[in-house]
């Protein structure tokens, strides 16, 4: 079976072809990706159409994002081996307690870190 990945710019707005949701979304992802790194190229991104989240914008230009607030991180609270992120104190708290916290961290489910560009 082929599988064709076809994008193109009409009027300024890129349009996917593809197979599937998850192959349209990895293409949006790129198309994003290399639109940041490259300025001049001036497309008009519609993430909804592509079902890509402002979380998976947020990914590419960060490491992480926080569970709580949304904003994008390259520091913060690891909780079971990704399953959550927190950027600070403030935001872990709306769903942890301290003492939940420290249970976690005990057990080595839970740690602070920095995500390497």
């Amino acid at each position: 079976m082929r599988v064709y990945q076809v994008f193109y710019s009409l009027n300024g707005e890129v349009h996917i072809q593809a197979d599937n949701p998850e192959q349209a979304r990895e293409i949006a992802c790129l198309v994003v990706q290399k639109q940041k790194e490259n300025p001049d190229i001036l497309l008009e991104l519609s993430t909804d159409i592509w079902d890509v989240t402002k979380d998976d914008e947020l990914e590419i230009e960060y490491k992480r994002v926080c569970n709580a607030c949304k904003q994008g991180m390259v520091e913060g609270y690891c909780i079971d081996d990704g399953l959550a992120y927190y950027c600070s104190e403030e935001c872990l708290h709306e769903e942890y307690t301290p003492e939940e916290y420290e249970e976690m961290y005990e057990d080595d489910y839970a740690y602070w870190t920095q995500w390497e560009e």
